[in-house]
């Protein structure tokens, strides 16, 4: 593989079975490793600077301030999410009302047959 006096760089090639379960375990840790680095090594974006330092802030926070926090943050989602639940609950009763009197169905105003 290497000989006295050689200048290049060697280079070793492995041929890795993806189903063989030792070469399954390598390939998983050599993705990790590749999305981590591409996370590290990734420049931030304008809008992302500031999201990534107010998350830092929150985090000197003391731990009552912090836990006060996420509390009320978690109260305001789960408002919001029973509001959207809400929301469409009203669009599938108006939904369902227009189908029914599209099929003639509507119970305030009766189809008389005689």
């Amino acid at each position: 593989m290497c000989r006295e006096g050689q200048t290049r760089i060697p280079k070793a090639y492995v041929i890795a079975d993806p189903q063989f379960k030792g070469d399954k375990t390598a390939l998983e840790i050599k993705q990790s490793r590749r999305e981590d680095e591409d996370t590290m090594t990734r420049k931030l974006r304008r809008g992302r600077l500031s999201s990534t330092f107010s998350k830092i802030e929150r985090l000197r926070l003391p731990d009552g301030e912090y836990d006060a926090l996420v509390k009320k943050e978690w109260q305001e989602k789960v408002e919001q999410m029973i509001a959207d639940a809400k929301a469409k609950k009203g669009e599938a009763r108006i939904a369902t009302a227009k189908f029914d009197r599209s099929l003639g169905n509507d119970k305030s105003s009766p189809l008389i047959v005689s």
